[in-house]
């Protein structure tokens, strides 16, 4: 089944997710109920592959850069993930932009270009409400 992996600016733009999917699954529409967007969206055939590219960008925000998920699971309204989110703010203060995160997925992603990456380029993100 293909997987994909996200990220998704929410929180009025002061919080990023990156995680994976079933592409069959209603997780994303779940996410979009809730006032996230999707910012990139990678498709592969095989779900190991953004398994270990959400490890290693998660790996890089949290242990390289030393930054802090920033949601409580009770923040998340019932949604898993909270130990994916990140605040923007203290990426910029750490230096990292969305697009640098967006850039780091892809190269973690060309790592495995020859086992089926198929990208879907980057999705225009929806601004939250205030």
């Amino acid at each position: 089944m293909p997987r994909k992996l996200d990220t998704h600016p929410g929180f009025s733009d002061g919080v990023i997710k990156v995680g994976i999917a079933s592409c069959h699954s209603n997780r994303l529409a779940r996410f979009r109920k809730r006032g996230w967007a999707v910012k990139e969206s990678l498709r592969f055939e095989d779900r190991a592959i953004p398994a270990a590219i959400e490890k290693a960008v998660l790996t890089w925000l949290s242990g390289d850069l030393g930054r802090s998920s920033c949601l409580s699971p009770d923040e998340m309204d019932g949604m898993s993930g909270s130990n994916e989110t990140f605040s923007v703010g203290d990426l910029r203060a750490a230096g990292v932009t969305l697009d640098d995160v967006v850039d780091r997925i892809h190269q973690e992603a060309a790592k495995h270009s020859d086992t089926g990456v198929g990208g879907t380029g980057p999705e225009v993100p929806a601004k939250r409400a205030a």
